[in-house]
């Protein structure tokens, strides 16, 4: 989102990562997900935002306990030649 941009964005489609996991207070680090791209037409200096989520309506969500995110690798890729 760029300046004075409607603060209500469409995000682009939406990925998965299926892990397996079920102790309370364990971590668990899923796998990578395919690749995510961004909705709209971003600029240099824009905001990106990221909406993560449990789907726990998704029937392969067989975890017994509530779940919490500490955090996430973001691997980035441009095809420019320089990031400059």
């Amino acid at each position: 989102m760029s300046n004075d941009d409607a603060a209500d964005a469409g995000f682009g489609t939406a990925q998965s990562s299926v892990d397996t996991g079920g102790t309370t207070n364990d971590i668990y680090i899923g796998p990578e997900s395919s690749a995510i791209t961004i909705g709209g037409t971003p600029a240099e200096g824009d905001l990106v935002v990221f909406q993560i989520y449990r789907d726990v309506s998704d029937a392969g969500d067989t975890m017994a306990v509530d779940a919490r995110l500490h955090g996430i690798h973001i691997y980035l890729t441009t095809n420019a030649a320089t990031d400059a």
